[in-house]
């Protein structure tokens, strides 16, 4: 029996399908149009989660104080799951109304990570969006995480220097996989190569301050979120990150202005 173990517990990660976190999404987003937005979120938020609001924080603390009577749409347009069947990213477009029958107050898009759970449910571990002006999207979801390198190191150890080692727009732009999106506030996501390199190119310099760093047992798909310090103010940020070729690479980059300091 002891010699089947590895074999089992591989049949159980190829098992693992993007489909099974894309059936959590919209499970989740139906929850929110049925019971309201915290109730949704308290019930699939993972210990410990994290949100940016726009300051990184306890998601199920957040949740469990604010009751918002509004009503919370999304759907996911993108998923990517890691070859371990233990960590997945999720985005798309969200939008906000008083009631669900109004008119969309606010629109933009979101970015999920879920991690895999003991029990075998999956779990939003980390959660953010950003507020862009409306645009048509793809009714169907798609996926896109590139096949996994052979596992090397601390991955979430590795990524955290990755962070501290992003200084501007530039270095952003040469940490970038292949098909990375960008989101900025009130700004439609950047997806088109030479749009991102021209809107990164005028970011400032800054100071990377990584909070935390999350990477699969793979290692082939991982995630950091923080602070990041210029001359211009503070942003709260997170980061999906990808290895292709060995090389973690920027897959997601999201930004969130903050509260300059009293």
């Amino acid at each position: 029996m002891r010699a089947l173990l590895p074999a089992l517990l591989c049949a159980i990660c190829a098992a693992q399908t993007p489909a099974d976190v894309a059936n959590a999404e919209l499970a989740f987003a139906k929850l929110a149009s049925e019971k309201g937005i915290s109730a949704a979120f308290l019930a699939n938020l993972a210990d410990g989660a994290v949100i940016l609001g726009p300051e990184p924080m306890d998601a199920r603390a957040h949740y469990a104080a604010e009751k918002d009577p509004a009503f919370l749409s999304w759907r996911p347009t993108w998923i990517g799951l890691s070859a371990s069947g233990d960590l997945a990213y999720s985005t798309g477009p969200w939008e906000y109304r008083v009631t669900k029958d109004a008119a969309p107050l606010v629109q933009g898009h979101f970015l999920s990570l879920w991690a895999k759970q003991a029990d075998g449910t999956w779990k939003v571990a980390f959660d953010c969006g950003v507020p862009h002006p409306a645009r048509a999207e793809n009714a169907a979801w798609g996926r896109f995480l590139p096949p996994a390198p052979p596992p090397s190191g601390d991955g979430a150890s590795v990524l955290k220097a990755a962070d501290m080692n992003l200084s501007d727009g530039r270095s952003l732009a040469q940490s970038l996989a292949f098909g990375a999106t960008v989101y900025r506030r009130k700004a439609l996501p950047l997806e088109d190569r030479a749009a991102v390199m021209d809107a990164l190119a005028d970011e400032p310099a800054r100071r990377f301050e990584p909070q935390g760093a999350v990477a699969s047992k793979a290692q082939d798909l991982g995630y950091t979120w923080g602070v990041a310090s210029s001359a211009t103010g503070r942003v709260s940020y997170c980061h999906v990150w990808v290895r292709p070729s060995g090389v973690w690479q920027l897959l997601y980059d999201l930004e969130l202005p903050m509260l300059a300091k009293p």
